[in-house]
C-alpha cells in the first residue's frame, strides 16, 4: 500500500491536469465518487498501461484498497459517472470524447480509450514545451 501511495505521488502535475481536463470535458462531475475512482485508475495506468487487460484485478482492486471500499462499489460508481457524463454530453450536444460512441461505453472501453487519449495529449503537451 505504501509503495502504491509513493508511486502515485510521483505522477507529473501536467499528467494529473490532463486527467482532470479530460474527465471535465466528458462532463463527469467531481461530486461523483466515480470521478475520483477514474482519476485514480488513470494514475495506475500511467505506470502500467497493460492493467486494462484485467481491469478488476489490476485497476478496481487497487482502487478498492486505496479508498477502503469494495470492488462492486468502485465498478458501480465508475459506471454511474460514465453514464451520467454520456447523458449530459448528448443532452447538450457536446462535441467531446463521447462523440465517438453511439451508446454508453463500457467501463473498460471508456478507461482504455481515455487512457490512450490522456497519454497522447500529455505527451503532446510535453513536446510542445521542448526547446
Amino acid at each position: 500500500m505504501n509503495n502504491q501511495k509513493e508511486a502515485l505521488q510521483k505522477i507529473p502535475f501536467k499528467y494529473e491536469r490532463e486527467v482532470s481536463n479530460h474527465l471535465n470535458s466528458c462532463m463527469i462531475k467531481e461530486i461523483h465518487n466515480g470521478y475520483k475512482y477514474l482519476k485514480h485508475a488513470f494514475k495506475i495506468l500511467y505506470f502500467d498501461a497493460s492493467a486494462t487487460f484485467n481491469i478488476k484485478k489490476c485497476v478496481y482492486f487497487p482502487i478498492k484498497e486505496y479508498f477502503n471500499t469494495d470492488e462492486e462499489a468502485v465498478e458501480r460508481c465508475v459506471r454511474y459517472a460514465i453514464k451520467n457524463g454520456f447523458k449530459l454530453s448528448k443532452q447538450y450536444n457536446c462535441e467531446n470524447f463521447f462523440s465517438d460512441f453511439k451508446d454508453v461505453p463500457s467501463n473498460k472501453a471508456f478507461i482504455e480509450k481515455s487512457s490512450e487519449y490522456i497519454k497522447d495529449n500529455y505527451l503532446k503537451s510535453k513536446s510542445d514545451f521542448a526547446p
